[in-house]
């Protein structure tokens, strides 16, 4: 009995010697099972791993680390609220 992943099925399933399609296991190869969907797989074929993305401890102020290639968008920043004031009444002073 063999229990391979099955891509088009998404799941693992148990087949029996009778759904062999290939046997090259003496040269160093493998086996090659037949699945009930039709989808021909390896015996030892195994599900893919899912990427997850780290998420940062509850209150914390960093935000979780991404994989390469995953965007976290535009960052932009805003100047303290006392510094804007004083730009907008030096700005306001200004003789024209």
């Amino acid at each position: 009995m063999f229990a391979p992943y099955c891509p088009t099925c998404r799941s693992r399933q148990l087949l029996g010697t009778s759904r062999i399609v290939e046997n090259s296991w003496t040269e160093g190869g493998s086996i090659r099972l037949e699945c009930r969907c039709g989808t021909v797989v390896d015996a030892d074929a195994r599900q893919p791993q899912a990427t997850i993305l780290n998420i940062a401890p509850v209150g914390s102020v960093t935000a979780a680390s991404r994989p390469y290639g995953v965007s976290s968008a535009g960052i932009t920043t805003a100047p303290p609220a006392a510094s804007m004031a004083a730009m907008v009444a030096s700005a306001s002073a200004m003789v024209k």
